[in-house]
């Protein structure tokens, strides 16, 4: 069968070096010119995300060659705030993330101007903003963002941008961080049920402040993010 540029680029980044593994693609396991055979698939979404031993995200290309750099700016930050996180809670074994000491720009990414901007393009990649994806990554068990050859479990890239919210002002301005923890929220609060990856959101940000989410919250999400299959 044909397949576009892009997906045999994907497939061959996914690849196994020495063993067979077994992928689910919905471009290649859908005909996606069937509309009514498409339809009928939408109500197996639900089985075969929950069920999937791991979700793969695909950011997109590492074109710039700073996505090594991105992902691990983010682990640094997470672990700087978990830091915190402990002392605030040694009395109380609890804590609020407005407690949390404001970080600088350059305090996140330690004065590394690349390394904000590689976070910056991670988490404005087109992906972030599609519908579809939100709730297939939402019902896995695991899941792992790729960007190029390099990966990082996606829970801390939902952390990051959650907690940057309280921790950084400008930079979270300089990337979707409100919409991203508003996406999350609202996911969790629909279709989430069972073992997940948000069980290892670094901080337990899963845990915190998180306020009820109704009808209207759900509605604008799905209104803000794209269907298109791109």
């Amino acid at each position: 069968m044909d397949i576009t540029k892009a997906l045999a680029y994907v497939l061959r980044q996914f690849r196994h070096p020495h063993e067979p593994i077994v992928l689910w693609v919905d471009a290649i396991c859908i005909n996606q010119k069937d509309i009514a055979e498409r339809n009928s698939q939408l109500t197996l979404m639900w089985t075969i995300y929950r069920r999937a031993e791991e979700v793969l995200v695909w950011l997109g290309e590492d074109l710039t060659g700073h996505a090594n750099l991105a992902f691990r700016s983010v682990e640094r930050y997470l672990e700087q705030s978990r830091t915190q996180a402990t002392l605030l809670s040694q009395d109380t074994g609890s804590f609020d993330y407005r407690e949390l000491q404001p970080f600088s720009p350059s305090e996140v990414v330690n004065g590394d101007e690349t390394a904000a901007n590689a976070v910056a393009d991670i988490l404005s990649r087109p992906w972030f903003s599609r519908i579809w994806v939100l709730r297939e990554v939402g019902l896995a068990t695991k899941a792992t963002a790729f960007c190029g050859p390099v990966a990082t479990p996606f829970e801390n890239l939902v952390a990051f941008a959650a907690i940057i919210v309280y921790t950084s002002y400008e930079c979270a301005t300089r990337i979707p961080a409100w919409e991203i923890r508003e996406d999350y929220d609202c996911m969790w609060a629909t279709c989430q049920t069972g073992a997940s990856w948000r069980d290892r959101v670094p901080l337990q940000y899963r845990k915190q402040g998180i306020d009820e989410v109704g009808f209207v919250d759900i509605l604008h999400t799905s209104l803000r993010r794209g269907t298109t299959d791109s």
